[in-house]
């Protein structure tokens, strides 16, 4: 049987009339079925914004949607590695979002791939393929982002498919809570490399504070919460002996990568119980009650989690003081400027924000007398260039340490290329026979 648009409109009628339509469905395998046992289940069914709980997993079947293909058949719920995503969210949305209701909606969706998705084996090629089985960083970006921009889209088997970052934006009456594939284990055979495991750590810090961020700056929308499960269960990049692994305490010297209870209850505790736990966060910025401040730094609960800071720590890299870019801003000023707290050049014009900023230039334009080729003093030494030599362009005594202007110099160069061309097509004359 397939979704119709009638029988979509008359649940969610249905959810309005009752007031039932927070219903939160998990599409997951093995590792998810394991945290849900271990507290996340009852965690959150408890929860006030959740009416129950649903699943799509291991031998659930789903219709597709009128007009679509049955892309994942015959089973849908056995496939949830990174290249199903699009088929998922393209050919089954309207079956995901009444999926195991007894009444209401889906209004949270929840989906994860498993820890063999976290071993990448290349960088790729752009502009990367969605569709791909190779577990590449440029395959992978390409499923959340199309390489073109928003509105375009990729042609699979006679069908049109949007990057998950246009389906997120078509829906924002529903939660996307995206969970990163969970880190494997080192030993007593290690189950990937310190490359590959490095490659899925280099994505998801992409997806949580490049991606998101973008698109909550691009659409203005709060339907979206990365949660990193990856970096909760693994040791870090740096680590010495077993980086982007599992942890030993977790299960990371077992042979196998599904993360053990200890881990499992610790995911919970971050995900779910702790102060400022994530999914509160999540839900308060969704449904407009996130302007709070958990951990009273001054910067709001939203705004830090969609810019890739804890709002449950006041202090270090995620506190008002913070700088985690290193553009000589603190997160307050990142804040009250509209600039971004982990990019060191929000408009990317080549100027780190805190030089703009220091210079009364407009770190979050890139164009004019703002931009890298602008030159508000008028030295004919564009913005670039004086920050390049270390002095003040809004000052024209006071001017990069250059042998010639630059804008002189590219005279020059055009003059002699001109004089050059001119003299060769003089001499190419001469070889002409006369009459």
């Amino acid at each position: 049987m397939r979704i119709t648009c009638t029988m979509l409109a008359f649940a969610l009628l249905t959810a309005a009339a009752d007031g039932q339509t927070d219903d939160y469905l998990f599409i997951h395998h093995s590792t998810g079925q394991l945290w849900l046992n271990n507290d996340l289940h009852d965690t959150l069914v408890a929860k006030p914004y959740v009416d129950e709980r649903n699943d799509l997993t291991y031998g659930t079947d789903l219709p597709p949607d009128s007009g679509r293909p049955d892309s994942l058949a015959p089973v849908p719920g056995d496939l949830t590695d990174m290249h199903h995503w699009l088929f998922w969210f393209n050919d089954y949305f309207d079956g995901i979002t009444i999926e195991g209701c007894a009444d209401g909606v889906n209004r949270i969706v929840m989906f994860k791939s498993c820890f063999p998705n976290s071993n990448l084996t290349s960088d790729g090629a752009e502009p990367g393929d969605p569709f791909s089985t190779s577990r590449s960083l440029v395959n992978y970006m390409a499923i959340y982002r199309h390489p073109n921009g928003p509105g375009n889209t990729y042609s699979q088997g006679g069908y049109l498919y949007k990057p998950l970052e246009d389906v997120f934006s078509d829906h924002p009456d529903t939660l996307f809570i995206v969970v990163t594939a969970p880190p494997l284990h080192f030993a007593p055979v290690d189950a990937t490399t310190d490359a590959n495991a490095h490659r899925a750590r280099v994505f998801n810090n992409w997806l949580k504070n490049t991606w998101h961020p973008g698109y909550v700056g691009a659409t203005g929308l709060q339907n979206v919460a990365v949660f990193d499960w990856f970096d909760v269960l693994a040791y870090p990049d740096d680590h010495a002996l077993h980086p982007n692994r599992l942890r030993d305490e977790y299960g990371g010297a077992s042979g196998d990568s599904h993360p053990n209870s200890i881990a499992m209850l610790y995911s919970t505790e971050v995900f779910a119980t702790n102060p400022g736990n994530f999914i509160d966060l999540a839900w308060n910025a969704f449904d407009g009650s996130g302007s709070g401040d958990n951990d009273g730094d001054g910067l709001p609960d939203a705004w830090e989690l969609a810019h890739g800071l804890d709002p449950g720590i006041p202090d270090g890299d995620d506190g008002p003081d913070g700088d985690p870019d290193g553009d000589g801003l603190s997160n307050l000023e990142e804040f009250l400027l509209n600039t971004h707290p982990r990019r060191s050049d929000t408009d990317g014009d080549g100027l780190p924000d805190g030089w703009e900023v220091a210079y009364n230039l407009d770190p979050v334009d890139d164009s004019g007398e703002d931009g890298r080729y602008g030159d508000p003093d008028g030295d004919t030494y564009p913005n670039i260039y004086e920050y390049w030599g270390l002095t003040n362009p809004q000052d024209a005594g006071d001017f990069p340490a250059l042998p010639i202007n630059p804008r002189a110099l590219l005279v020059v160069l055009f003059a002699l290329a001109l004089y050059s061309h001119q003299a060769t097509c003089r001499r190419e004359h001469t070889k002409l026979p006369r009459a």
